[in-house]
């Protein structure tokens, strides 16, 4: 493989981030973290989830400079060109996150990776939703939900994450629901019972 192949490689771009992040912790330095972040955005934009999901994190420690900020965002709407129902979607996931936030971008990236299939990106998605969900009581249950549905999609791939997540939602309805049938009719239940 010649340099340009390489540079064309979503896996490959996301491994140089992974090294160049690595260097960067194991030598004590972090003067070259826009290098590492750099090769996830080039692997992004190829549309590799690992790189999504990294980004994702990244914008949740709100380790992004602000030019990585601006290439982030970029990237996402460049992903979203010609798909009108993803403003939909996340109109839904972005209840109490401002536009061209950290928060806002986590949950984008995450969302891409989510829904490519990957979960760890399920599980903070579904982390977050639940923080939203508690803390405002907003979206009615539509956001315990869909938390419900990453935290099942993550479990069926046996991440322990997703299965620890899962029984926290049904212990949770099991301490708000009067009745064993309101309990077990639950939607939440119900995906939990699918596993």
């Amino acid at each position: 493989n010649n340099n340009n192949d390489n540079d064309n490689d979503d896996v490959t771009s996301f491994v140089m981030g992974i090294a160049t992040e690595s260097s960067i912790s194991n030598n004590g330095s972090n003067n070259n973290d826009d290098d590492a972040h750099d090769f996830y955005l080039k692997s992004a934009a190829k549309g590799n989830a690992f790189a999504m999901t990294r980004l994702g994190s990244l914008c949740e420690e709100q380790a992004l400079s602000e030019e990585r900020m601006r290439v982030a965002t970029e990237l996402l709407n460049a992903l979203d060109k010609g798909q009108e129902q993803q403003q939909q979607q996340y109109d839904f996931l972005q209840l109490a996150a401002q536009q061209g936030t950290y928060e806002q971008l986590s949950r984008r990236f995450w969302w891409k990776a989510a829904v490519r299939g990957n979960p760890v990106a399920q599980v903070a998605l579904g982390n977050e939703l639940m923080e939203s969900w508690q803390r405002e009581r907003q979206g009615g249950d539509d956001l315990r939900l869909v938390a419900t549905v990453l935290f099942a999609l993550a479990a069926q791939q046996g991440d322990e994450d997703g299965e620890d997540c899962l029984t926290r939602v049904v212990d949770m309805l099991a301490s708000e629901c009067d009745t064993e049938e309101a309990f077990l009719s639950s939607p939440e239940v119900q995906i939990a019972q699918c596993m």
